[in-house]
């Protein structure tokens, strides 16, 4: 059981330090063995965690591994009420990580639309976007593009004068949780 605010700042310490340490790449969250974390706990250690890499290091990815289904409702609970998003990438029985994973937390509809289109593709632009989500503006594409790359859902890089996004977890297709 991970419990308390103060239990989760000590935790954001220990793993603040494994990303400085190398501030680039994917960077897991275990949760094995695990099957209760409080809200104090997820507040001050994964959001907090989430909010800094995106802040400092956008090229770290986040996921967590290993989520107990009870934790994964928990988990979702937590980060919803927080307004944050953390990939679950799930293993099978020979510890593999399936061709799946998890949105845990809040992802509100349109986002989530535009994250499903997105996984079907190596890349995608937001001109290509709007053409492909029908009554979407460029300018709402490249809106929704953008909060995806906040979220650290979205790898973004300039070709020429053009904007390609790609999902960070490529071959991974995104299972709707419950919201």
């Amino acid at each position: 059981m991970l419990a308390g605010a103060q239990n989760g700042v000590a935790w954001l310490d220990h793993a603040w330090r494994a990303i400085e340490a190398k501030p680039s790449g994917e960077f897991r969250v275990n949760f094995t063995g695990l099957q209760v974390v409080t809200g104090s706990w997820v507040r001050e250690a994964v959001a907090a965690l989430l909010r800094r890499a995106h802040a400092l290091y956008p090229e770290v990815t986040i996921v967590a591994t290993n989520v107990a289904e009870e934790l994964r409702e928990e988990l979702d609970f937590a980060l919803d009420a927080l307004n944050e998003v953390l990939i679950e990438v799930g293993n099978d029985e020979d510890g593999n990580e399936p061709p799946g994973c998890f949105v845990l937390g809040r992802l509100d509809p349109a986002l989530r639309e535009t994250l499903n289109c997105i996984t079907l593709l190596p890349e995608i632009t937001a001109p290509a976007l709007a053409a492909a989500v029908s009554n979407l503006s460029l300018s709402a594409a490249n809106n929704r593009l953008t909060a995806l790359v906040q979220r650290g859902l979205l790898a973004s890089t300039k070709v020429g004068r053009t904007r390609r996004y790609s999902f960070r977890f490529r071959g991974v297709r995104v299972w709707a949780s419950s919201k």
